[in-house]
């Protein structure tokens, strides 16, 4: 297993020098050329130009020129494969090491388990080689789905809500996350629960619930929720649009249609106005607006890590949507309005965090967060804007902004090292030279040598 290999690995230099290196620190946009970053067990101990920062004997030397050191990665929402059993637990060592060969060094998992919580515990005390974990409460929904893997607690009615938000509270758990089928009073009662107990509400917002009471209550918004139906011409009257689970049922096509394009920039300043960070995981909703064949999908470098279970499921998934899926011209509509509300949220100073929402729909942790940041800059960000969704933004609404998402003096090395400068292009970061993260450099070689293993054990089922 991952974590017993990395108790047997060689012992690290104390000290490990980036020399020559370009740096973007993410804490500002800015990029420091000529640097030398010298770090010392997991933090960095100076940065500086490498005329000037003598390299201590001793210390491992890294060649940083034409190269780019930026922060460690962040996916603001993930689940394992092992969640919903398309691998053993006993493999999430192997999962973990796909989030960081792709230089994700930090994840919040979305719908929370026990075991996730042990797991943080053993990468926290070095018994396990991760990503630093966030963990979301088990998914909170008006009934079960998804068996045997609903992972979840049923909040039927206030008094159970408020109840499993205390226990989530009292596990440990980071986050209440809301799923699906969530009545208002059940909202509501979530809501006051979660503001007394001091712990956030973020995840899914259904019709019954609706984006103005979610900004209202300061809730996190996942996957751009409710937002379309904000551009119906009545979008208090209780009709709906394709968000959520709306996009499956083609009844609910015809209403993008009458979407109001116009009244983007006020939903945007008014989402802004109120506080509220947003994931909107577009590659992966993308899937329902972009004619993405079969070839092209197992074209895609991560396709090797799904088994055959998982593709026979998802492949019956997309075959089922291509049954009843929209007109292109629908299609289309769906996904510029969709990357029109990005681009809005942008300009008017919102905060957007990045999340390959994976294993959902072929996509995968890591690959597919790289494909979410391109996909920013598609929607009309600026490559550096589109970087902050994945560093300096997600550790600011974690708390953690401090200690991590910028390199400075003194901040934890999460750090990924890459050809060239990705802000000319942001594909750059798919193939990281190496990743260093709790002491140790992860590089280019072992990265490859670890990923062809993963494959072939995860389709042996070993």
């Amino acid at each position: 297993m991952l974590h017993l290999l990395a108790l047997l690995l060689p012992s690290e230099p104390e000290v490990t020098a980036f020399v020559d290196v370009r740096v973007i620190p993410m804490d500002r946009e800015r990029v420091l050329e000529h640097q030398t970053v010298l770090v010392r067990g997991d933090r960095i101990a100076r940065v500086g130009p490498a005329a000037e920062v003598a390299v201590p004997e001793g210390a491992r030397r890294i060649d940083g020129a034409g190269r780019t050191l930026v922060p460690g990665l962040t996916d603001m929402h993930a689940h394992f494969l092992c969640d919903f059993g398309f691998q053993p637990d006993a493999r999430v060592d192997d999962e973990m090491f796909l989030m960081l060969g792709n230089g994700v060094t930090t994840a919040r998992l979305m719908i929370g388990r026990p075991e996730h919580l042990q797991w943080r515990r053993e990468i926290d005390g070095g018994a396990r080689l991760g990503p630093r974990l966030f963990v979301a409460s088990p998914q909170f929904s008006g009934r079960r789905y998804g068996d045997p893997h609903f992972n979840g607690v049923e909040v039927k009615t206030p008094e159970a809500a408020a109840a499993a938000v205390r226990q989530c509270k009292k596990d440990g758990y980071d986050c209440i996350k809301l799923t699906f089928f969530i009545s208002r009073p059940v909202y509501d009662a979530v809501v006051a629960t979660a503001r007394e107990e001091g712990i956030r509400v973020v995840g899914h917002v259904g019709h019954d619930v609706g984006l103005p009471r979610a900004l209202e209550a300061g809730q996190q918004v996942e996957h751009l929720d409710e937002f379309l139906e904000m551009l119906l011409p009545e979008p208090a009257g209780g009709r709906t649009s394709v968000s959520g689970m709306s996009v499956w049922d083609p009844r609910s096509w015809p209403s993008v249609d009458h979407l109001d394009a116009s009244r983007i920039p006020a939903v945007a300043e008014q989402v802004v106005q109120a506080g509220i960070w947003n994931t909107p995981t577009l590659f992966y909703l993308d899937t329902f607006g972009v004619r993405r064949s079969r070839e092209e999908i197992q074209s895609w470098p991560w396709y090797r890590f799904f088994t055959p279970d998982y593709v026979q499921k998802f492949e019956d998934a997309r075959l089922r949507f291509l049954e009843v899926q929209p007109s292109d011209e629908r299609a289309a509509r769906f996904v510029a309005l969709r990357r029109a509300f990005v681009k809005a949220l942008w300009e008017h100073g919102g905060k957007l965090m990045a999340g390959s929402d994976a294993p959902e729909l072929f996509c995968l942790y890591g690959f597919t967060l790289h494909r979410e940041i391109q996909t920013f800059v598609e929607a009309g960000l600026t490559p550096y804007a589109a970087l902050e969704t994945a560093t300096r933004n997600p550790a600011e609404w974690l708390g953690i902004a401090g200690d991590a998402g910028t390199i400075a003096e003194g901040r934890r090395a999460d750090l990924v090292l890459a050809e060239g400068n990705p802000l000319d292009d942001l594909r750059r970061l798919e193939r990281p030279v190496g990743v260093r993260l709790r002491g140790r450099w992860i590089p280019r070689d072992a990265i490859e040598t670890r990923f062809d293993a993963i494959a072939a054990a995860f389709q042996a089922g070993s």
